[in-house]
């Protein structure tokens, strides 16, 4: 099944010119979530627009798995996975680098990424399988082409729920890779990794709306997104199992070396 690139490209637009504007959306009045995230009620809002705008543009997907909304895996044939706000204390705080996200993605046990969009305030991405990756410019969509060189940053996933492994992983890793750290949500990590601004992120409590754009993108510019065993994702589960993206194989390669060192 193919998404429609010009409808695609429709979405990513409307979700563009709505981050822009996101000073426009209701007073972020913060609260916490039992899994003890942040959330507010832009958060709610542009988890609604975005699900309008698939069934506008993309009448097709039937079913809505929506962070602030879901109640379980939906059984669907083609599922939007969205995120409306991936780094919500970072919208309130008035940052630009939250993220909304899209992914479209078929249903059922063998269910993977077919399409996506990611948009922050100051860029927007596309993606459909076997396609490449498309970047907005100004006001027309160009072939992303991924850049020879990445900054050597550790992102970390740093929240409430995370083991407390994880951060003695991390500075285990940053010290024998001898790499800074910067905290990134998932969305903004997918696509610092795609674009060179970090190496590698790994989770232990990422969903399925994190990652069901951004790790498409990732796979069609020959980045890795997988799970910390190597095993493919599995996009029938709302919450994953441990997952890693990376900007190769080798880079994930060499965190697993340290993680099992």
């Amino acid at each position: 099944m193919e998404i429609a690139e010009g409808k695609l490209e429709l979405i990513a637009e409307s979700m563009a010119n709505l981050a822009r504007n996101s000073t426009n959306l209701k007073s972020p009045k913060r609260r916490i979530k039992g899994d003890g995230s942040s959330v507010c009620s832009a958060d709610h809002l542009m988890e609604a627009q975005s699900w309008r705008n698939v069934r506008r543009y993309l009448p097709e997907v039937d079913k809505l798995l929506g962070e602030e909304t879901h109640n379980g895996m939906p059984l669907g044939k083609l599922i939007a996975s969205i995120d409306g706000i991936d780094g919500s204390d970072r919208f309130i705080r008035g940052e630009q680098t939250w993220s909304n996200s899209i992914g479209i993605v078929t249903g059922g046990p063998e269910g993977r990424p077919i399409a996506g969009t990611a948009v922050q305030v100051k860029r927007a991405f596309l993606t459909r399988r076997g396609k490449g990756v498309k970047v907005l410019q100004g006001r027309h969509w160009k072939r992303f082409v991924r850049p020879d060189a990445a900054k050597h940053v550790i992102a970390t996933d740093f929240g409430p729920t995370s083991p407390e492994r994880y951060s003695g992983e991390v500075e285990k890793v940053s010290l024998q890779m001898q790499l800074p750290q910067e905290a990134m949500p998932a969305v903004h990590a997918g696509l610092e990794i795609l674009t060179g601004g970090a190496l590698c992120w790994w989770s232990y409590t990422a969903h399925h709306w994190d990652l069901a754009a951004t790790a498409l993108m990732l796979e069609e510019t020959g980045c890795v997104a997988e799970c910390l065993n190597g095993d493919p994702i599995p996009w029938d589960r709302v919450k994953m199992p441990p997952v890693i993206l990376a900007r190769s194989s080798r880079t994930a390669d060499r965190v697993r070396k340290v993680l099992c060192s």
